[in-house]
């Protein structure tokens, strides 16, 4: 379970000079990670990575949100395949793409990331294949996804 970047941040950082922060600290780790696999499939880079993605998505640029997502799903983490997954499903940060969402929400959820299930649930029961949907959304629900659990309450 990834830690809250809120937690981790001395409370007189902005966000603002935290989403500063967090660029430098990935140009950085991006720099150093190049030479070494090791340090570039740490959760700790990649969780780095998704907390950049969190704040730009907290300052509503979507593109910078897209590009960090997309960076820790490339390098193994599936919490960012799902969070990289919403964005091409809503079109935030760049064109709507369902196909390359639905693939991702897949291979996020089949290395159990509740979100990811939650994101193929969405897609099953926009397919009317409700039960399937409603198993995912159970499961992922119970794994703390706020949005499974949100599904779950449309399903009821």
């Amino acid at each position: 379970m990834q830690a809250s970047f809120h937690s981790d941040w001395p409370p007189e950082m902005g966000v603002g000079m935290r989403f500063i922060f967090s660029i430098g600290l990935i140009a950085l780790l991006a720099m150093t990670g190049l030479d070494n696999p090791a340090l570039a499939q740490s959760s700790k880079y990649t969780d780095t990575i998704i907390e950049v993605g969190d704040l730009a998505v907290q300052n509503r640029d979507f593109k910078q949100a897209r590009a960090s997502y997309q960076s820790a799903c490339e390098k193994g983490e599936s919490e960012g395949c799902a969070r990289y997954a919403y964005l091409l499903e809503k079109g935030r940060g760049g064109p709507v793409n369902t196909a390359e969402a639905l693939r991702l929400y897949k291979a996020a959820c089949a290395k159990g990331t509740p979100n990811g299930c939650a994101g193929v649930a969405l897609f099953a029961s926009k397919d009317g294949r409700f039960a399937e949907s409603l198993k995912l959304n159970q499961k992922a629900c119970s794994e703390d996804s706020a949005r499974a659990c949100t599904n779950l309450g449309y399903q009821y």
